[in-house]
């Protein structure tokens, strides 16, 4: 009950770029369920269109990222706006100045257009990159930021310019520092994909030392987090997300393969370590569990389980 007064005194109407991404469908499905009208911004021509459930709230309206700052508003009375969307991502034009750099203009514009709007909170998505390599076991929101890549540099500026573009509209400015997130829609490069891929056809997978600690949370929960601090009265501007929890990489692969009972042989130590990831990383969510009473739901053997299901599902 309580949580339902708080989206209807908040949340009624939001926005969502990167609507079609995997947290982006998280985030939209979840507003289904407590009937809050998405406008749903996706690129020009999205092959990924089909993603968005089917439902009277949810309208879509073709933008590219570029074309945000020159966006004919018709409708205002948004309560929130979330960027989510983000260019350039695969693994090389993550390293490109050049590329990345455009991505913190976009920002800037997304707070722009969401004045424009009449949103009074605007949600951006950040990342772990931003805090590049430290030693701390748990990450808070205040760590130190030392990025290293363009990617991690460019989700720091934007984080940063962007509240400082809110505060120049007197709009409410959260941004949320994602950790691991797997499950529907996941890039099927990433690692949990490939090797439950491979479990499946009880290929042999190789994999680094698997050492480094690791903190992995399933699609749902970070949709619910999502909506958690747009229907908030939130204390903080930035967030750390993920699980709260960590263990060896290597545990978290020792799990799916006992999930398929896998002929698969696990080789760790063939593939090098990546000096960023050396010690891994687990998110500190105390000040998002304080601010909003959100906790992780999902644990990693239910998240892989429905994971599995969906694989063997496509390949029927």
């Amino acid at each position: 009950k309580q949580e339902t007064e708080i989206v209807e005194k908040y949340m009624k109407k939001i926005v969502v770029t990167g609507a079609t991404s995997m947290i982006g469908i998280a985030l939209i499905e979840e507003c289904i369920k407590k009937n809050i009208e998405v406008l749903a911004i996706v690129r020009k021509k999205s092959k990924n269109i089909n993603r968005l459930p089917v439902s009277k709230n949810i309208h879509i309206l073709e933008c590219d990222l570029e074309d945000l700052c020159n966006m004919q508003v018709n409708n205002k009375g948004y309560d929130v706006f979330y960027h989510l969307a983000w260019t350039n991502t695969i693994k090389n034009e993550r390293c490109d100045p050049q590329k990345q750099l455009e991505n913190i203009k976009y920002t800037v514009d997304a707070v722009e257009l969401a004045y424009r709007m009449g949103c009074t909170k605007f949600i951006g998505a950040g990342s772990q990159a931003e805090y590049g390599i430290h030693g701390e076991k748990s990450t808070k929101p205040s760590s130190i930021l030392q990025p290293i890549y363009p990617y991690g540099i460019s989700k720091m500026a934007a984080g940063k310019l962007g509240l400082l573009e809110a505060k120049k509209k007197k709009m409410s400015f959260i941004w949320v520092r994602i950790f691991s997130v797997y499950g529907k829609y996941e890039n099927p490069n990433s690692m949990i994909q490939v090797t439950l891929q491979k479990l499946l056809k009880n290929e042999n997978c190789d994999f680094s030392t698997g050492t480094q600690m690791w903190d992995y949370l399933y699609s749902s929960d970070a949709g619910r987090a999502f909506l958690k601090l747009g229907d908030s009265e939130t204390k903080n501007n930035y967030y750390c997300l993920g699980s709260g929890n960590a263990k060896p990489l290597k545990e978290y692969i020792y799990e799916m393969h006992n999930i398929f009972h896998s002929n698969s042989k696990l080789n760790f130590g063939i593939i090098q370590d990546n000096p960023i990831n050396r010690n891994g990383m687990c998110a500190d969510i105390t000040t998002l569990t304080q601010d909003t009473g959100w906790v992780p739901e999902v644990d990693f053997i239910q998240g892989i389980k429905w994971e599995v299901e969906r694989l063997r599902r496509k390949m029927k």
